[in-house]
């Protein structure tokens, strides 16, 4: 009895091995014309399979054997280096079985093209008996469960670690998602290592989510679903130092004139909003939730503004905003403020200028901007007729047709024509040289402006 039992044990061990020790095979039914590919018959039906040819040393003659898995692995694999073309291939067992059950994963073979030689890396598994596999020349897709669409298509052909972002702009319902190869029914889903099923985040969701999706040719896995700012409001903005912030859709349309004594100073902000609980919001009914919250050092704010004349761009800014919540600790909104004033109109030569601005918060990668909103404004400094001293104590003069100047610290310098147009800007280090025309101009260095007169 303890022998026929040994013998039981040893046979088992022996199946074993034959299982995990099967061989799979690359077959290709399409490949470019005059390649020298080896090609064969595909299986195209359960009771259709077609085995692997082997000749002389038990070479395949048909199709190109895959490396076998690793100690450590689970995964097998093949690096080819093919020319451009149109391609279609299986990964099937040496007798031409594979993902028997799921006839459509494999009836026509797996198509891709190539748009020049390239290395492309095959991988395969065998998950209860069926074989999974695919390509990195393969597009895949991702598709959300949660409203039945696809959200996003990549290309994953890299040999370094890439993290896919997809965005699902799903406003409320579960996270449910699958990636699988194109040409190929979502429920598939054979893409490996995750053979048969789907990713789910618990909890349902309101508002933006995040996919993360991690790929290095040898391993593809969902990280989680973060979440995002989905929106922004109570957008605010206040004229002067000690302004009151108030809408800004009551700003008034010329904000009026200011000057280097008095300039523009605005403060701004917004509120951030991942998502929105309760009853009397867009929402819905809805009982509180974890995973809606987003924690402010996962979100950057910012106040983008614009200054132009005439059509032509002055100045572009982007100024971080600050938020007093605690960094690490997760709700719903938050709301974001300029640290300090902003001065708009400084350097800016006498004119009228228009001033166009919004916020924006950046969380996970994810851009989320607010309504572009715009006003004027105009500045007059009332240049003097001559060389005004002042603490940085400037030396300019005129040499060949270059206006030059020299100051004891650092400085921003403007050239405007006379007319107020602004020539030339830049941030001086205790001097500026600008070679120019003959005419009048007028040169700003730290809010002090001066005309100048080049013959």
């Amino acid at each position: 009895m303890k022998k026929l039992s040994a013998l039981f044990f040893l046979a088992a061990c022996v199946a074993s091995l034959n299982v995990q020790a099967q061989d799979l095979y690359i077959r290709f039914n399409v490949v470019p014309e005059g390649s020298s590919l080896l090609t064969g018959t595909q299986s195209s039906e359960f009771d259709d399979a077609k085995p692997i040819t082997l000749g002389e040393n038990s070479v395949p003659t048909d199709a190109y054997l895959m490396d076998a898995p690793a100690a450590d692995s689970e995964i097998y694999s093949k690096t080819m280096t093919l020319p451009a073309g149109n391609y279609e291939y299986q990964v099937v067992k040496a007798d031409g079985t594979g993902t028997q059950g799921e006839r459509t994963a494999w009836t026509n073979g797996r198509p891709f093209s190539l748009a020049e030689e390239t290395e492309i890396v095959f991988r395969a598994k065998i998950v209860n008996g069926y074989v999974k596999y695919l390509c990195d020349a393969q597009t895949l897709n991702f598709s959300s469960f949660s409203d039945g669409t696809n959200n996003s298509q990549f290309h994953p052909i890299s040999d370094e670690y890439d993290q896919i972002n997809i965005t699902n702009s799903l406003f409320k319902g579960t996270l449910q998602a699958m990636i699988y190869p194109d040409n190929l029914p979502a429920f598939i889903a054979d893409v490996l290592p995750i053979g048969k099923g789907k990713y789910s985040v618990p909890g349902g969701a309101n508002g933006k989510v995040r996919w993360q999706i991690s790929y290095n040719r040898h391993t593809l896995t969902c990280e989680n679903a973060v979440k995002l700012v989905t929106l922004l409001d109570t957008n605010l903005i206040g004229i002067g130092a000690d302004a009151v912030l108030g809408d800004v859709a009551e700003m008034n349309a010329d904000l009026g004139t200011f000057s280097s004594a008095s300039p523009l100073l605005l403060i701004g902000g917004t509120t951030s909003v991942s998502a929105r609980i309760g009853i009397d919001v867009p929402a819905g009914a809805e009982k509180a939730n974890d995973l809606l919250k987003i924690m402010p050092k996962d979100v950057a704010a910012y106040m983008c503004y614009t200054i132009t004349q005439n059509a032509d761009t002055i100045l572009a800014n982007r100024v971080a905003l600050a938020t007093a919540a605690d960094p690490e600790t997760p709700e719903y909104e938050f709301d974001w403020q300029t640290v300090e004033p902003i001065n708009v109109s400084d350097g800016l030569g006498n004119g009228t200028y228009t001033l166009n601005f919004h916020y924006e918060t950046v969380c996970h990668n994810d851009t989320v901007c607010s309504d572009e909103y715009t006003t004027a404004f105009s500045v007059a400094n009332g240049p003097t007729t001559g060389l005004d001293e002042t603490s940085m104590q400037p030396k300019i003069m005129v040499n060949a047709q270059n206006i030059q100047a020299y100051f004891n610290e650092s400085a921003t310098v403007s050239l405007y024509s006379i007319t107020g147009q602004l020539i030339d800007r830049e941030e001086g280090v205790c001097n500026y040289n600008k070679h120019v025309n003959p005419g009048m101009y007028i040169l700003s260095i730290a809010g002090e402006t001066y005309k100048i007169i080049v013959k």
